[in-house]
């Protein structure tokens, strides 16, 4: 059976593997300031297999094929409802997007898209999640509208700090508790934590 989740004439979406880890830390150190080490990403694909997923290449013309993308995912812990849901006083898990990447050569082609919208499939297939999180840097300005025009991503919070490497951001929300994006989020060296919900 194929572990394709999306896939068109050149680029599949699937799940990760064990043997992605170097692909993946090798695109992670190539295009984000934020690096981890092999025992993360190992235990990542160890803790959320299904929530772990690259962007392959189609095979070249010795049949080699590369992965050119990721997203990894996580999900949190039981949420409240306030607005009161058929599913009692809680609701499913939050998603997380823990760290997403695409190998600059890559870019500007929907990958990055695709990867998203592979992995909110998955978080409300497997886990019955709508709302989703993820931190991004405010300076990341594409990264900041693929998130809000795309997937329609809030502002949440702004967390100042949260990036050591300088650039600053916050916390995005797709969701029911998505936030309007304010001024405090525009100071140098902060982190927006974005949320959404579908």
């Amino acid at each position: 059976a194929s572990s394709a989740i999306v896939k068109s004439s050149n680029i599949t979406v699937r799940l990760a593997r064990s043997n992605d880890v170097a692909s993946i830390r090798n695109i992670n150190l190539r295009t984000l300031p934020e690096n981890y080490t092999k025992d993360f990403y190992d235990n990542q694909l160890f803790q959320y297999p299904k929530l772990s997923l690259v962007a392959e290449s189609s095979p070249d013309e010795d049949g080699r094929s590369m992965v050119v993308g990721y997203v990894l995912g996580q999900t949190k812990g039981l949420q409240p409802t306030w607005a009161g849901g058929s599913r009692g006083p809680f609701a499913a898990k939050e998603g997380h997007i823990t760290s997403l990447a695409v190998a600059p050569e890559y870019r500007r082609q929907g990958i990055a898209m695709r990867l998203i919208a592979a992995l909110h499939e998955r978080l409300e297939g497997e886990h019955g999640s709508r709302d989703c999180s993820l931190h991004v840097r405010r300076s990341n300005a594409s990264a900041v509208r693929l998130y809000r025009d795309v997937f329609g991503y809030g502002v949440a919070s702004v967390e100042r700090g949260y990036y050591t490497a300088g650039g600053g951001g916050g916390g995005a929300r797709r969701g029911a508790r998505a936030g309007a994006a304010g001024e405090r989020g525009r100071r140098r060296g902060e982190c927006v934590r974005a949320c959404c919900a579908r």
